[in-house]
């Protein structure tokens, strides 16, 4: 999706709450947004104090997303699941439709290895569909 319509048709609302209440609960500090696009949650949590790592291969994304930061705390990277460091997050969150551009088994079972690779003992992964209502 084109990255000025994506922002334009998706708003926070209360599934975020609950998924920003659900990672207060769990304790967790270190996230990896995996897809995060032109950052409409990796803004809100590096806002809430969490330390984020932002993954997305569109490069015209990732650069909407970084306009949109000025905290400095999140790390920016063009690219995908490879690219996640090991053992670092206490999360790795993939919002919307990303889960939707992994097609075949191998490419579900590339990104789920990588996902393992890169959580702390404990670590939890969040898919989370977001609704446009």
């Amino acid at each position: 999706m084109i990255p000025l319509v994506y922002d334009q048709i998706n708003h926070w609302g209360k599934d975020d709450e609950y998924f920003l209440a659900l990672l207060k609960r769990l304790q967790v500090e270190s996230i990896a947004d995996l897809g995060c696009g032109t950052g409409r949650w990796t803004t809100h949590l590096v806002q809430c104090g969490y330390k984020i790592t932002a993954i997305d291969p569109n490069e015209e994304a990732i650069e909407m997303a970084r306009s949109k930061d000025n905290s400095g705390n999140v790390n920016w990277i063009i690219g995908d699941s490879a690219d996640l460091q090991t053992n670092t997050y206490d999360a790795v969150i993939m919002t919307a439709n990303v889960a939707q551009v992994f097609l075949t088994d191998d490419s579900w079972k590339r990104v789920i290895s990588d996902v393992f690779r890169s959580l702390k003992m404990g670590g939890t992964l969040f898919l989370i569909q977001e609704t446009l209502w």
